[in-house]
């Protein structure tokens, strides 16, 4: 009305109250009008009151639900998350039961699904490796090969107990230098280390009365990288006696053949000089070549029947026998030998003796060979007895003497073929050497055993047991 806005905006005070007013024109169709607002301060701050704690009560509400919200939320997600992270720490510790339940189809369920999948896949993989590895344990451990590993610095870090074995130690801590040193091996670690690939080198040592052969070779990484050596210690013992009686046994049959034949060679080229005109010398030398020629036929029999033997090619000829009078017959058939010597061959039977099933023929060869061995090195006047018994399932003969006897360190070689502890003695008897070997092969083909105990200058004691039941 006074021609101004009317929305100062300004807090007004009349009669101690304090307003807002506001005044605006107005154009209606019945005329113009005035329309005038007063808004006191009192009712103001009550509605901005009433409306502060709308908010206020409003926005509690909100937040104490937005914090239930996310912790509901929090707990939905971290909740398998965590359960994972403890079940990680669990398969780290080896523990790879229980797996985790899938609770969700979301991605927390395929992240669960895929980690019981890695717990599972790891299990039989390691199940798989354990496995394997007790596998090669147990062989390293039981192979009768020593086996001794070190790494690219030389550093022990495996050695099975064979290898303490053959090498004569209770522990072997040695790197590999003195390792080489020790046994005088000559090699370095260097040398083996630039190995090529699938190449060995090997090595012959001596330790005591044994032979060694070292095999080294390299073991790498997927890589190809060396990661260390293997040194394979092999016990070569056995061949070396082998081939070391191999050798001797050529040399051997060489020398026993050669005797016999210079003999009937030179005893011919005698008579074919002339010696023949005269009768006595003739027949004296023919005896000479007949003797050899005979010595000549046992030595290849005995061959022939010691490579049958081997072979397998004996005909046997299995049969009931009374052991105690196969026994006594040997021992008749023997009493003149022992009369020329003035020696007491003698025999007894120790309870009662039940047949057994063998080849007759052979088994009275080994008695008879082993009396006549007894007979030959026990000295006139002597005496041999002949023991005749049984145990619980096996029949036995055990004839001893108080003869010579045999030294100790030859006990473990007179089964050998050709051995002879008193060689000229031996060949001046007759014998080729090649007796006990053919009796031992008879008799452990009966399934049998012959064992000897000696002591020089008290006698000897052979004793051959065979089964009852064959």
């Amino acid at each position: 009305m006074a021609g101004k806005p009317g929305d100062k905006k300004q807090l007004m005070s009349f009669n101690g109250r304090d307003f807002f007013d506001y005044a605006r024109p107005l154009k209606l169709a019945d005329g113009d009008f005035i329309m005038y607002f007063r808004y006191d301060q009192k009712e103001w701050f009550t509605l901005i009151d009433h409306f502060s704690r709308f908010i206020l009560s409003s926005l509690m509400v909100a937040i104490i639900a937005a914090l239930m919200l996310g912790y509901v939320l929090s707990k939905t997600i971290t909740t398998p998350i965590v359960n994972i992270m403890h079940k990680a720490r669990k398969v780290a510790d080896g523990d790879f039961d229980q797996p985790l339940e899938v609770k969700s189809e979301d991605e927390i369920g395929e992240l669960t699904k895929t980690f019981n999948y890695m717990a599972a896949t790891l299990k039989r993989n390691l199940v798989e490796i354990s496995s394997e590895k007790n596998k090669v344990e147990t062989i390293l451990n039981y192979m009768t090969d020593g086996i001794i590993a070190f790494n690219q610095k030389g550093e022990q870090i495996h050695i099975n107990p064979s290898a303490c074995n053959i090498l004569g130690l209770d522990e072997c801590d040695y790197d590999f230098e003195t390792f080489s040193k020790k046994y005088d091996m000559g090699v370095t670690l260097e040398e083996v280390s630039y190995l090529q690939d699938l190449s060995t080198k090997e090595k012959d040592i001596a330790i005591g009365d044994r032979f060694i052969r070292v095999y080294f070779a390299l073991f790498t990484d997927e890589e190809k990288k060396t990661e260390g050596i293997i040194a394979v210690l092999h016990d070569i013992t056995e061949q070396q006696k082998l081939e070391r009686m191999r050798r001797e046994f050529v040399a051997n049959v060489s020398h026993e053949l050669r005797t016999p034949l210079t003999s009937i060679k030179s005893y011919a080229e005698t008579l074919l000089d002339g010696a023949m005109e005269d009768r006595e010398t003739s027949v004296r030398f023919l005896s000479v070549i007949d003797s050899e020629a005979d010595r000549m036929t046992r030595l290849v029999k005995d061959l022939l029947q010691l490579s049958r033997l081997d072979n397998q090619q004996m005909q046997w000829n299995m049969e009931e026998v009374h052991f105690a009078e196969l026994v006594k017959n040997c021992v008749e058939k023997l009493q003149i030998n022992a009369r020329n010597k003035e020696q007491q061959l003698e025999s007894f039977v120790i309870g009662d003796i039940p047949d057994i099933k063998a080849d007759r023929d052979r088994i009275e060869q080994v008695v008879i060979n082993i009396l006549g061995n007894a007979i030959k090195y026990t000295q006139a006047g002597g005496r041999i007895t002949v023991y005749i018994g049984r145990t619980y399932n096996h029949v036995y003969v055990k004839i001893a003497d108080n003869g010579i006897g045999i030294p100790k360190e030859d006990l473990s070689r007179i089964f050998e073929r050709f051995y002879r502890v008193d060689k000229a003695r031996s060949r001046e008897m007759g014998g080729t050497g090649l007796g006990l070997s053919i009796a031992r092969e008879i008799v452990e083909a009966h399934n049998g055993s012959i064992s000897v105990s000696s002591e020089v200058g008290k006698g000897t004691e052979v004793t051959v047991r065979l089964p009852i039941n064959g």
